[in-house]
């Protein structure tokens, strides 16, 4: 479904840093620590309760956006070949 709901496996990788930054987490955080802070942090940065225009949330949610994308990408990677001989 592409949301770090599902799994429950740690989100990590050198490339997902600054994404953790964004989310205010430590590098390597579980899918649930990063769910719990994109609902705090999107509420606090709506446009509708700022007067950023929506930068902020939108920083926000691209981070969310990727940290579950890599987290999608590898439960759904393909076995390794060499383990199927």
């Amino acid at each position: 479904d592409g949301s770090c709901s599902s799994g429950g496996g740690d989100c990590s990788s050198p490339c997902a840093e600054d994404a953790f930054a964004v989310l205010e987490l430590a590098t390597g955080a579980s899918s649930a620590q990063v769910r719990k802070a994109y609902k705090r942090l999107a509420l606090a940065t709506h446009p509708d309760k700022t007067l950023d225009g929506g930068t902020q949330f939108r920083r926000v949610q691209a981070a969310y956006e990727a940290l579950c994308e890599l987290a999608y990408q590898r439960r759904c990677a393909p076995f390794p070949q060499h383990l199927l001989t």
